[in-house]
C-alpha cells in the first residue's frame, strides 16, 4: 500500500516540475515576443491614425 502511494506522488512531483518547465518555457516565448508585439501595435496605431485622416 505504501509503495502505491510513494509511485503516486513521484508521478505527481514529475508531472509538478514538468509543468514549471512548460510555464518557464511559456514565459521566456513571452518576453521575446513582447517587443515584437508592441512595434506591430505601434505600426496598427499609425496606420488606423492615417485611415481615419483620409476618411474625414
Amino acid at each position: 500500500m505504501s509503495s502505491m502511494k510513494l509511485d503516486s506522488l513521484r508521478n505527481a512531483i514529475e508531472l509538478l516540475e514538468q509543468r514549471i518547465y512548460d510555464l518557464g518555457m511559456a514565459k521566456v516565448v513571452a518576453l521575446q515576443t513582447a517587443p515584437q508585439i508592441k512595434l506591430l501595435q505601434r505600426g496598427n496605431a499609425k496606420l488606423i491614425g492615417k485611415i481615419n485622416s483620409v476618411v474625414l
